[in-house]
């Protein structure tokens, strides 16, 4: 591994000034240009579709229709050629350095390009598929650009989560892939440096690892374990001393404003260093291994490979001119705005308000110490100081209107019966499956409205099913109405028609269209005063269009303190989660970051009165709490 390392470094070492101006100008292309084209050819093709908007209920429809399919088709295209661009400029950068050949900036650039377009041609198109589940099996060790920008919904992610054989059987068959993918690493060396064609790659590639595979995965791995041992020294070194100086200056706003101007700055910047960082050292180091495993030492080069430099990007190759006064010009009008709003902020009461609007809705009520969606999960949630409570309503044979998620019983009973094929009255003889000692019925919504009444509002949501009568969202209503709670709840549902019902029986009644897929423009919709919205969907162009509609943003299932985080600094409405707690204290504290997280722990241990003074005023300022 030592040899390995130390060839791998001798790589980056020779051409370092071009990869870093490479890997500048590729995550801003990806961040200005890529992504942004790729989002507009989507609302092109949804408008030009006639379908408008893709949620859940529409998903079918938008499937199956041909403009869609034609648009996914060229993203998909975009995304491909820049993904395996990257990895083609790398690859070209470490065979010229490896033998000691000159090679211009832009003629990289030019032979990035010439090389990707073959992955297109029809025997080629294999590599597409094979470097796409290769990449994405490795995230964590190859972090691409358009990697990290594509996520798995995390309502899905918590079903497999929730399933444990599942979820076991996900992780064994990704080992199984992931351990098999070590055979393709050198797929793109062969490929890319000795022009084979896709099935002769993938076959080099097997071979060279096929008596080293152990060799190469320690190398490989190893390489990547002590990047990253490195990368967190670094981390808490920076932690140590921003704490030094927060913990002496917090009295000063100018300095409390420059460290916040630091932290807001430096935090993007160093995630994509890393992510650059890693994809190039990943590469530099499969490339060493290739050079050392296989026999092609073959120094020539071909006629495109042998061409001068390309003038047309000479002022961006070196790095001067207009390209790099830009650069510098940008950076400081950064730094210069960013720390007279921290000045503004940390020296005003700005603070007043902001964060104290979000409001927290327990899922189905406490369903971390009690079974979901009964009574003793909604008077945990009061207990717990939750906003709403989110219950899911269904119908009995009979009409009753009852708090249950699923059709069938066999979660919350452990008896596979559907709620639609009994009375209320055989409903109430199973009991919910005993959980912390509290014993249980499956409840009508109005007895969990009488619970809650004055205490806590309701989030109902309608599961409609294709055996419902024809009155059940009418039913609905009316127990709304007669238990008084009209403006004490708001009614969502999947179904966009049951809202429209809603809004026909009372429009009064605040209505929200739950959206597990949300893309295109679907802002405007009648009927639908929030979008309750699944949280990888949820970004900041979302939440501005909606609010400057006067529609909230609600999101769902927020658990983990990252994406509790997410929300708070995107302003939503309503985080829905089963970690109230979590939430709460990160809407406190405005999220997780040592920042925040400073400005409470420094009230405490520090003895100056005036700190302690200035320490106060910025958390009520913050909580809304006075005396915080």
């Amino acid at each position: 591994m030592r040899e390995i390392l130390k060839k791998s470094i001798g790589l980056i070492k020779k051409d370092w000034k071009r990869l870093f101006w490479f890997e500048l100008l590729y995550k801003l292309a990806f961040v200005v240009i890529i992504w942004p084209v790729c989002s507009l050819l989507w609302r092109i093709g949804l408008k030009i579709s006639g379908i408008g908007y893709v949620s859940l209920d529409r998903m079918t429809r938008a499937m199956f229709n041909p403009v869609i399919i034609i648009t996914m088709l060229i993203i998909g295209c975009v995304l491909v050629f820049t993904l395996i661009y990257e990895i083609s400029v790398l690859l070209t950068s470490y065979k010229y350095s490896y033998f000691n050949k000159k090679l211009s900036f832009t003629q990289m650039l030019v032979l990035g390009v010439e090389k990707t377009i073959n992955i297109f041609r029809p025997y080629n198109l294999i590599i597409i598929f094979v470097s796409v589940c290769l990449l994405c099996l490795m995230n964590y060790t190859m972090d691409s650009s358009i990697i990290k920008a594509i996520k798995i919904p995390e309502y899905i992610q918590m079903y497999i989560d929730s399933k444990q054989v599942l979820n076991i059987t996900l992780k064994i068959i990704f080992l199984v892939v992931f351990l098999a993918n070590i055979s393709l690493l050198f797929i793109y060396n062969c490929f890319f440096y000795e022009n084979k064609r896709a099935v002769g790659a993938i076959k080099e590639s097997i071979g060279l690892t096929k008596k080293r595979y152990f060799r190469v995965l320690k190398n490989f791995l190893g390489i990547k374990f002590l990047l990253s041992l490195a990368v967190g020294l670094l981390i808490g070194m920076a932690i140590i001393i921003y704490v030094l100086i927060m913990y002496l200056y917090l009295h000063n706003n100018a300095v409390v404003a420059i460290l916040w101007t630091l932290y807001t700055i430096f935090t993007p910047i160093f995630g994509g260093v890393f992510t650059s960082l890693t994809v190039v050292v990943d590469f530099a180091v499969i490339s060493s291994m290739y050079y050392k495993y296989s026999n092609n030492h073959d120094d020539t080069f071909s006629k495109r490979e042998k061409r001068k430099e390309y003038r047309l990007l000479a002022f961006v190759a070196k790095g001067k001119g207009l390209f790099k006064f830009l650069i510098i010009i940008g950076s400081l009008l950064t730094i210069v705005v960013i720390f007279i709003i921290s000045y503004v902020v940390f020296d005003s009461n700005i603070y007043d308000d902001l964060y104290s609007k979000i409001e927290i809705t327990a899922h189905r009520g406490n369903s971390t110490v009690t079974m979901p969606n009964t009574i003793p999960a909604f008077k945990e949630a009061i207990k717990e100081g939750a906003d709403y409570g989110e219950l899911d309503v269904r119908e009995t044979r009979d009409n009753v209107i009852v708090v249950t998620h699923d059709a069938s019983l066999k979660e919350m009973t452990g008896q596979d019966i559907n709620v639609r094929d009994l009375t209320y009255d055989e409903l109430q003889k199973i009991p919910c499956i005993e959980v912390n000692g509290n014993k249980c019925t499956v409840p009508k919504l109005e007895d969990v409205i009488k619970v809650c009444k004055g205490k806590i509002k309701l989030n109902i949501e309608i599961k409609t099913g294709n055996n419902d009568s024809e009155n059940f969202v009418p039913d609905v209503v009316k127990v709304i109405e007669d238990t008084n709670f009209v403006d004490k709840c708001v009614v969502t549902s999947l179904d966009y028609g049951a809202l429209i019902k809603v809004k026909e029986c009372n429009p009064k009644i605040k209505t929200g269209y739950i959206m597990a897929v949300a893309m295109g423009e679907f802002y405007n919709l009648p009927n639908v005063d929030f979008f309750s919205m699944e949280s990888t969907f949820v970004n900041g162009r979302v939440v501005d269009r909606a609010h400057k509609l006067n529609k909230q943003i609600y999101v769902w299932t927020v658990n983990d303190s990252d994406s509790l985080k997410k929300c708070v600094e995107l302003e939503v409405d309503n985080i829905i989660t089963d970690n109230v707690a979590g939430a709460k204290s990160v809407i406190a504290t405005h999220g997780n970051d040592v920042f925040s997280i400073l400005l409470n722990q420094l009230k405490e241990s520090d003895n100056s009165k005036e700190n302690i003074k200035k320490t106060n005023r910025i958390l009520e300022n913050v909580t809304g709490i006075e005396g915080a």
